[in-house]
């Protein structure tokens, strides 16, 4: 899997896990969204936000479809446990969401809210925002 992230691209400062981070937007090769957080203070890569789980995708319709933008995909196990409340809190994304099915609750789909679509149109190369 590859993904576009656009380098020093500016956004609000938001707290992800205990600390300050910055979100940048890409694009995967199947053109949903990718989110990359950075330390706010020192630029280094903090964690990936989002994840392409279409090789686990049993849907009817097509995984890019079913998760265009403003759809993201969330991982929020491991070292990302607890990142999709932050998300909520910091108006990131829509309360609630879904579950992605044989994942254990480890993937969740979520919606960019307003404010957040209009960021990652500013820094997404991808013309699906």
């Amino acid at each position: 899997m590859s993904t576009t992230i656009i380098p020093n691209a500016k956004s609000p400062v938001v707290k992800l896990l205990g600390r300050d981070c910055i979100i940048e937007f890409g694009s995967y090769e199947n053109g949903t969204i990718a989110m990359q957080a950075y330390d706010a203070v020192n630029g280094e890569s903090f964690t990936t936000i989002t994840c392409n789980v279409e090789s686990l995708w049993e849907g009817e319709h097509p995984y890019e479809k079913q998760f265009a933008a403003p759809a993201v995909v969330i991982k929020n196990v491991d070292e990302n446990y607890g990142i999709v409340g932050d998300l909520m809190n910091a108006g990131v994304i829509h309360k609630g969401g879904a579950y992605i099915s044989g994942t254990g609750g480890a993937y969740l789909a979520a919606l960019l809210t307003d404010e957040w679509i209009a960021v990652a149109r500013k820094q997404s190369r991808s013309h699906a925002l």
